[in-house]
C-alpha cells in the first residue's frame, strides 16, 4: 500500500474472503460473491462478483485479487471489470 501510494487512496480487494487484508489501508472495499463472507468484515463489504461489479467506472485508486482469477469461470471479464474500476 505505501509503496504504490495508496495509503490515502481507495483500494478494492477482489474476492476478499475473510478480509485478511482490510486493515493495509485506510479506505479499504472488499468484495466477494459469498455472502458469508460479510461476517468477517469491519470495513466495508460488497456482496458481488469480479465480473459485474457494482461500482463506477474509476473508482478506485487500486485494487488487487490474491487466488482468485484462476477462480473465475471467464477471467477476461473479471481483469476487463477491474480495469474499468480503477483510475487510469
Amino acid at each position: 500500500v505505501e509503496e504504490h501510494g495508496l495509503a490515502r487512496g481507495k483500494v478494492l480487494d477482489i474476492g476478499a474472503g475473510r478480509g485478511y487484508l482490510q486493515d493495509l489501508a485506510p479506505d479499504y472495499t472488499g468484495l466477494d460473491i459469498s455472502a458469508t463472507a460479510r461476517r468477517f468484515f469491519h470495513k466495508k463489504f460488497v456482496l458481488g462478483s469480479a465480473t459485474s461489479m457494482p461500482f463506477a467506472d474509476n473508482e478506485f485508486d487500486g485494487a488487487w485479487s490474491i487466488w482468485v482469477l484462476e477462480r473465475v469461470p471467464n477471467p477476461e471479464a473479471a481483469l476487463a471489470e477491474i480495469r474499468r474500476v480503477i483510475k487510469p
